[in-house]
């Protein structure tokens, strides 16, 4: 028997391969796909989280520097307070 492009005996089973190398490969490319999302989202939460970090050390050199009281750093307190508040929001909204 000779098929539409002139090779005889087109194996079923050779097709079936085929379809399954297409198949694996549309998947890993889906994988990797969700890998780049995966990097993307982590990037950004590490981001956030050095933010963090940074404006909780200002609060704490502020808050001790208060402590010992300097006047000046009352009213920083107050501002980053404000600024923690934003923070939070902004990061609970992504």
């Amino acid at each position: 028997m000779v098929n539409a492009l002139g090779i005889r005996g087109v194996n079923k089973t050779l097709v079936a391969l085929f379809a399954l190398l297409f198949l694996f490969l549309a998947l890993m490319a889906g994988v990797f796909i969700h890998m780049a999302d995966q990097r993307n989202e982590q990037t950004t939460l590490l981001s956030l989280a050095a933010d963090q970090q940074l404006l909780f050390q200002r609060l704490a050199r502020t808050a001790a520097a208060a402590a010992e009281g300097e006047m000046p750093e009352f009213a920083q307190l107050t501002q980053l307070r404000a600024e923690i508040r934003r923070f939070s929001r902004s990061a609970q909204a992504r």
